[in-house]
């Protein structure tokens, strides 16, 4: 897989009207920071891109990714893609102005398929090591009051430490020092989604002042936890 003009080689190209421009229509260039992993919430990949090729809805995102691993690219990787909405990720307000966004075909409640799961770490680790991008998160992360993609409502169906390791940003590994409250965002105004006991391993995926984003090892179960809880030491 290779990108040339900003552009996948050997991928379908099907551009998007959706994209972001200055007032006088000109397409504004994106210098991408981070890439931001969704899912579509749709059970048909036709239809998904269909909406995204629509005026009418005012969304897009730079890739889809149906359940068979094919890949459909949408907007060029330096245009502004409209996937983001209302979001925020370390001080940046509206994400669609410092990321690439990719839509994973899924319902919201469904398994990723291995070849999909397949296609998003090739992809993804492309688009890190070719743009120098800084991290890899998801929608849940910078807009948690309105999105749980692309990890569902109880957080713990996307293999985040897999992809973080395939994208050579592998996340380092802690023990809880007590038992936890993993929650949605990062804070106490966010709902509980589970609880993790004290001495358990798990992966430090991202840190945010003094919360972390953990997946407990062994399990796809995420969230976020008060990081002044989490040790090197068994």
């Amino acid at each position: 897989m290779q990108i040339k003009d900003h552009k996948l080689v050997d991928v379908p190209f099907k551009a998007s009207p959706n994209i972001g421009k200055n007032k006088a229509g000109v397409p504004l260039t994106l210098t991408p920071k981070i890439l931001i992993q969704h899912f579509d919430a749709s059970a048909n990949a036709t239809g998904a891109i269909s909406w995204m090729l629509s005026p009418k809805s005012k969304v897009s995102a730079h890739l889809h990714i149906d359940r068979d691993g094919n890949i459909t690219q949408l907007v060029a990787f330096n245009r502004v893609a409209y996937h983001a909405g209302e979001s925020e990720w370390r001080g940046l307000i509206g994400m669609n102005s410092g990321s690439i966004g990719i839509e994973i075909q899924n319902t919201g409640s469904q398994e990723y398929t291995t070849k999909q799961m397949n296609a998003v770490a090739e992809v993804s680790k492309l688009l890190v090591e070719y743009y120098a991008l800084t991290e890899v998160v998801g929608h849940e992360d910078v807009a948690p009051i309105r999105k749980n993609d692309p990890s569902g409502t109880k957080v713990n169906l996307f293999d985040w430490a897999g992809l973080l390791i395939v994208c050579g940003l592998t996340p380092s590994t802690k023990i809880t020092s007590a038992d936890l409250n993993i929650r949605r965002g990062q804070g106490t105004q966010y709902p509980v989604v589970t609880k993790i006991p004290k001495g358990k391993k798990v992966f430090e995926l991202n840190k945010v002042g003094s919360w972390s984003k953990i997946q407990i090892v062994g399990s796809n179960q995420s969230g976020w936890v008060s990081n002044a809880y989490l040790t090197n030491k068994v």
